[in-house]
């Protein structure tokens, strides 16, 4: 952003993704919640500051939640996919996951930097990255992000985590 105006200006990077279809009609849970474990964590998921969250939707529904923090990422999986907003890392952003109704129900992961005064004639520059693909171990290093905590391992993380990569060998 260049600011050719006359005035300094206050700016915040913002990002968001919505999930929707997760309530049914009478307002309780459409998905089965049986199917996000433990292991298996299907709905929201951040991994802020190395520190690994995994609310499930009927923690949302009660209670939006702001984490703050310089590294890291915020987004939503399902059990084979996942997308994710990876904000420029070492900058101090808002990693917030809420509920919303207008006219229907949005679930939403979204990030937020803090704000910049920039002043007349100032260049600023932000950017954040969208990961939509599997959840692939492989696929999620390469943005070398840690988005591979998306994967839950499960209590015996220490032996499945070196098995896993003992397999793929």
């Amino acid at each position: 952003v260049v600011n050719e105006g006359p005035n300094a200006v206050a700016l915040s990077h913002y990002a968001q993704i919505h999930k929707t279809g997760v309530l049914g009609g009478s307002g309780g849970l459409k998905y089965n919640p049986d199917r996000s474990t433990f292991f298996n964590h299907m709905g929201p998921v951040s991994v802020i500051d190395g520190i690994r969250a995994e609310p499930e939707y009927d923690d949302v529904l009660e209670q939006n939640t702001t984490t703050d923090g310089d590294s890291g990422w915020i987004g939503m999986t399902s059990r084979y996919f996942m997308a994710a907003l990876i904000p420029d890392q070492g900058r101090e952003h808002a990693f917030t996951f809420k509920h919303t109704k207008r006219g229907e129900d949005f679930f939403t992961a979204l990030v937020q930097g803090e704000p910049k005064l920039l002043a007349s004639g100032a260049t600023l520059e932000s950017s954040t990255r969208l990961y939509v693909g599997p959840r692939q171990i492989s696929e999620l290093k390469k943005e070398d992000v840690g988005l591979d905590g998306a994967v839950n391992y499960g209590w015996f993380e220490f032996i499945a985590r070196p098995l896993y990569s003992m397999i793929i060998w």
